[in-house]
């Protein structure tokens, strides 16, 4: 997935109150999709944080996954901005 660009990434970062979840969310904007794993080593937060950043912002459809059989992949969503 392409990295949203700076007027959707901006609309979106107002609509997260917490400031880990918008580091989380800006990596992937930025940076494109990442496992949880990659993002623990960009970001150097504990992976259960990461995970449950990710589990809230997918419930708040602002970030998506794919998934194969052997990892997840996540990335910011394209929403009706």
């Amino acid at each position: 997935m392409a990295a949203l660009d700076t007027e959707d990434r901006r609309v979106v970062m107002s609509k997260i109150e917490s400031a880990t979840a918008k580091l989380v969310y800006h990596s992937l904007a930025l940076e494109g999709a990442a496992t949880a794993s990659q993002l623990q080593q960009r970001l150097d937060l504990p992976q259960l944080t990461i995970l449950s950043i990710l589990q809230t912002l997918s419930n708040r459809e602002l970030v998506a996954c794919e998934s194969t059989d052997e990892t997840t992949r996540y990335y910011a969503k394209r929403t009706g901005i």
